[in-house]
């Protein structure tokens, strides 16, 4: 979605203590990581800040370091890094603010839950009304978040139980968007799954979060 009035300010004209710092690390089945970090001003969750020269943002693991690079969509403004062959349960990593001219706040920390893989029925078509979806899922997760994203669909996301393997997406849990007209379509659908470890946000900063993140997804036909 587009957040209306979107804003930005360059961190020079904030102190450390009125950024609010989002951060977060998904670890994927390709071996991939993605370390993102979202700044806003104070709580806002429509004003950005942008860092200014002499401000950097790194994030490391196992001995790699690398500078998050800005992306700006829409008014958004996120700063993020890809590392490869860093995905094991228990790979910390960290997230490092360095301020030219005030407090830097370089010790913002987090551990990935265990992995897991899934079986799932890619490509299936499943009806929304009479189908549950069930997953396979290998792992020593009890709870998982799942969400569902497609044309043809709202958006769908919630937590779900592990039992004996298999996570049970109920019928009915994904609905029609109301650009159908209540009649329904066919669509590709892509599930992701996640488990999320909270970290410690460095005290500089002045709130916000961290987690590291374990995701899988796949794809499926969903159906009327």
């Amino acid at each position: 979605f587009v957040l209306a009035g979107c804003s930005s300010l360059t961190s020079d004209k904030l102190k450390t203590s009125g950024i609010t710092a989002h951060l977060q690390v998904t670890a994927k089945a390709d071996g991939q990581s993605d370390a993102t970090a979202t700044l806003n001003v104070g709580s806002s969750l429509i004003d950005f800040v942008e860092l200014a020269s002499g401000d950097t943002l790194t994030a490391s693991t196992g001995g790699d370091s690398k500078t998050l690079t800005k992306t700006k969509l829409l008014g958004i403004v996120t700063y993020g890094a890809t590392f490869t062959g860093h995905t094991d349960g228990g790979t910390s990593y960290g997230f490092d603010l360095q301020r030219a001219s005030d407090l830097s706040a370089p010790s913002s920390t987090c551990t990935l839950p265990a992995g897991f893989e899934v079986t799932a029925p890619s490509g299936a078509t499943h009806s929304r009304l009479s189908d549950d979806l069930a997953i396979g899922v290998a792992g020593s997760q009890t709870q998982l978040a799942w969400s569902a994203d497609g044309s043809c669909i709202r958006s769908a996301s919630a937590q779900a139980a592990v039992t004996g393997g298999t996570l049970v997406i109920p019928h009915g849990s994904l609905q029609a968007n109301v650009a159908d007209g209540g009649v329904g379509t066919s669509c590709a659908v892509t599930v992701k799954l996640s488990d999320s470890k909270t970290g410690t946000l460095d005290p500089a900063f002045g709130g916000g979060s961290i987690a590291c993140v374990q995701e899988r997804e796949f794809v499926i036909t969903s159906a009327p």
